[in-house]
């Protein structure tokens, strides 16, 4: 009974999230000629094909347009997934799309999952990515540490791991950002000196 009602739950929770069937993908979702060829050319081989596609549907405000980049992120290319994450970055409600930018941090490639660490700082949803600064790549902790210091969080004790984090590309980055941006009322204005020790001692 169990097993059951988990693949009614995940059948119900594809649905949602697409809109449309295994079986309804098969067919163009709109008969109008224009998302017709929008529908085909999201399945075209042609990696610009697929990108005209995505930026065709970044412009149109219909719910379709929304269902039809979700599906672009699951496309094979990671190119096609990047530029369908940056097209529903900027949906009118992006916020209702923020369970799929979590999935997308398990996502194969680093540009997309950067991509969606960045879907997720736009919302500032910290809790879902406070985990992923310890545990993934430098360069999508940098992205973190960066968009921290950008928003002048007052939180001395995140920004500090940011200056003493195992990757020197981490520490560097975060470094000169908070120098660039440092003035005498700034919320991290304790932390100037620790961050020219950082810049000074280069890649060690």
């Amino acid at each position: 009974m169990r097993e059951t009602h988990t693949v009614i739950s995940l059948g119900l929770l594809l649905f949602l999230c697409y809109g449309l069937s295994p079986q309804a993908a098969a067919a163009p979702p709109s008969q109008d000629p224009l998302w017709k060829k929008a529908w085909r050319q999201l399945r075209s081989k042609e990696t610009a094909e697929r990108y005209k596609a995505i930026h065709w549907l970044s412009q149109q405000p219909e719910p379709l347009a929304t269902k039809l980049l979700i599906q672009a992120t699951k496309h094979g290319d990671p190119g096609t997934r990047w530029w369908a994450v940056t097209a529903l970055r900027a949906r009118p409600k992006p916020a209702a799309l923020r369970g799929l930018f979590r999935a997308l941090l398990r996502d194969t490639s680093e540009r997309v999952r950067i991509n969606a660490v960045m879907a997720l700082l736009q919302q500032k949803d910290w809790a879902a990515i406070v985990t992923w600064k310890k545990k993934k790549l430098p360069s999508v902790r940098s992205v973190i540490c960066l968009e921290r210091v950008r928003q002048k969080r007052n939180n001395p004790n995140a920004l500090v791991s940011c200056l003493r984090d195992r990757s020197a590309l981490v520490r560097i980055q975060t470094a000169r950002l908070l120098l660039k941006l440092w003035q005498p009322t700034s919320p991290f204005a304790p932390l100037r000196s620790m961050a020219q020790k950082v810049v000074a001692s280069g890649v060690r």
